[in-house]
């Protein structure tokens, strides 16, 4: 049997595709096969009668010289059972913990001093009376797999085309940083900068690959506009976000620092070429910057610096704007507004409308706008300026103006005594809504629902946010008109709505912004808008409704200005719908 044994280990000391190691109890190589040759670089010469520290990183020695130590000691009193690690297999490098050292990359080291990834496995060698007398080590050669490990974990945290971190990656890799910083008691300021090429489809009209190749240059050219010399943790950390959007997380930044780096790369972007020198192309940037602060969670600064970029687009390209802090307080509202459509805690209000002109008035017969308040979960009021924007930013502004005209139809069919006295009932629909195909079909739906004779309606265009599909809302306004609808271009002056409005859209009504009527009898340039404005509609022929009117002398001025109607708390509040409902009221 013992021969059978001699043949066996000289075979294995003969296999070159394993490194078979045994080292004894004091932690001395004490046999090698050819294998450690083939694998770690070392003759036999080398390690014979040496310490097996000899291959492992110098900064785990001692741990591991010690521990080896006692667990000997330890095992060979009974004191302790056998290590999990013994008969399983192991990959290396890895971070190990270490008793009284914390974790230390653990690792094999080869001859040349390199790190050489290994799977390992260690099992005891018992001699008599079941005496451990040393421990056998298998090794292979890990770094074919461990490069394919590492290719894979770098494909799934980064941008396949540019190499970028992709967004958990960004994340993990930023959090980390900040945590450190933090522990360390380090003071902690940072920046995002948010960068959206302009007119990038423009890159794309010959082939896809242009576009590729573009966004790889453009990349390239972030990475070397970016670094600090030798000093990498200096560096900005980019992340590819969408196709031709990127983000730059700028460490010990303040704003001033990266409204400074914002402008170079503004300056610097408009020469560099994205496409060939036989068909160039060069274009400009739009840059959002929002500070990164201790209390500050990423996507917050980064949804900050986003909405500053669209702010810059907005403002015609090239720009560069800086997130204000109220910039994302729309985002806190989400919940707050999608519970007060959910829970009825919109209420809906009216104002009245009144004419100021003889022939405009009628008998027991009122005129008024919708208007609506909205009640949060604790029962607080929010003022109008605030939902109604932020919903606007959010994309609600039509599911709030669906609640509006469906609970207002409603409210008029359960009172047709109300009805028969109505005049005109005036409903407002924002830019998004007057740009949705679906909007008019749900009109046409609420109105046949109810059985409202549509020519008590008028739905008012407020376009503070633009109307974005011009031929939906084309034939949302003939569709409306056709059935007997008024349409009105609401705060007419500010915002998209002007002069250029009545080229774009068939309106019947005109009114005009409170802002201008508040300065009518004080401000010669705000009467000169408001008698352009008065010219402008009576060629038209269209009404005229003032806004905001609010005392008597106002009135008058109007009056002499030919307005037809006026609207404000002179005349009335706004009150609860139901309780303008509750009886008859007189215009005036």
């Amino acid at each position: 049997m013992d021969s059978y044994k001699e043949h066996i280990w000289q075979a294995l000391q003969e296999l070159d595709t394993n490194a078979l190691i045994f080292v004894d109890t004091e932690g001395v190589i004490r046999d090698i096969n050819n294998g450690v040759t083939e694998i770690l670089g070392y003759s036999i010469e080398d390690l014979i009668g040496r310490d097996i520290e000899i291959l492992i990183p110098p900064a785990v020695k001692q741990a591991h010289k010690d521990l080896y130590a006692k667990y000997v000691k330890l095992r060979n009193n009974g004191e302790i059972s056998q290590s999990k690690i013994i008969g399983a297999q192991r990959f290396f490098p890895e971070n190990v913990n270490f008793p009284n050292h914390g974790q230390i990359r653990m690792a094999a080291i080869h001859k040349n001093q390199q790190e050489l990834p290994i799977s390992l496995t260690i099992n005891e060698v018992r001699g008599e009376a079941d005496l451990l007398i040393g421990f056998f080590a298998i090794i292979q050669n890990n770094s074919q797999q461990h490069q394919l490990q590492q290719t894979l974990s770098h494909q799934s945290s980064h941008d396949s085309l540019t190499g970028l971190m992709n967004w958990h990656e960004y994340d993990v890799k930023i959090s980390a940083l900040k945590n450190r910083r933090l522990a360390a008691g380090e003071e902690y300021q940072a920046a995002i900068l948010y960068l959206d090429v302009d007119y990038f489809k423009t890159v794309n009209y010959f082939s896809r690959s242009c576009g590729d190749q573009a966004i790889k240059k453009i990349a390239t050219w972030l990475l070397n506009s970016t670094r600090h010399g030798n000093n990498r943790d200096a560096d900005a950390m980019i992340n590819r976000f969408l196709a031709d959007e990127f983000i730059l997380y700028l460490p010990d930044t303040s704003l001033a620092g990266a409204l400074s780096l914002a402008r170079r790369l503004k300056t610097d972007f408009q020469t560099l070429n994205l496409r060939t020198t036989a068909q160039p192309y060069l274009t400009s940037l739009c840059i959002g910057i929002a500070p990164v602060t201790e209390s500050t969670i990423l996507h917050e600064a980064v949804t900050q610096a986003s909405g500053a970029c669209s702010v810059a687009k907005s403002k015609g390209r090239n720009k560069i704007v800086v997130a204000k802090a109220e910039d994302t307080s729309h985002l806190q509202l989400e919940p707050t507004i999608y519970n007060a459509l959910s829970n009825k805690r919109l209420m809906l209000y009216a104002q009245k409308i009144v004419p100021l002109l003889p022939g405009n008035s009628g008998k027991n017969r009122i005129s008024y706008e919708i208007l609506s308040r909205m009640e949060d979960e604790s029962g607080n009021m929010l003022p109008p300026p605030v939902f109604i924007t932020a919903a606007e930013k959010l994309g609600m502004a039509t599911k709030l103006d669906e609640y509006v005209i469906e609970n207002t139809l409603a409210q008029l069919r359960k009172n047709p005594d109300h009805v028969s006295n109505l005049s005109r009932c005036s409903i407002n629909l924002s830019g998004d809504s007057a740009s949705s195909e679906r909007m008019l079909s749900f009109i046409i739906e609420q109105i046949e629902s109810t059985g409202i004779d549509p020519r008590k309606l008028c739905f008012e265009l407020t376009e503070t946010q633009q109307i974005h599909d011009s031929e939906a809302a084309m034939e949302l306004v003939v569709q409306l008109r056709e059935m007997g609808c008024k349409i009105a271009f609401d705060d007419f002056g500010i915002g998209y709505s002007n002069y250029q409005s009545f080229s774009r859209l068939p309106v019947d009504i005109v009114k005009i912004d409170g802002s201008y009527i508040n300065k009518l009898l004080e401000n010669p340039q705000a009467r000169a808008d408001v008698e352009g404005m008065i010219h402008s509609a009576k060629s038209r022929a269209l009404e005229i409704v003032a806004e905001y009117v609010e005392n008597e002398a106002i009135v008058v001025a109007l009056k002499n200005l030919g307005v037809d109607y006026a609207q404000g708390y002179y005349y009335a509040k706004p009150v609860p719908l139901e309780d303008l409902m509750g009886g008859t009221i007189t215009e005036g």
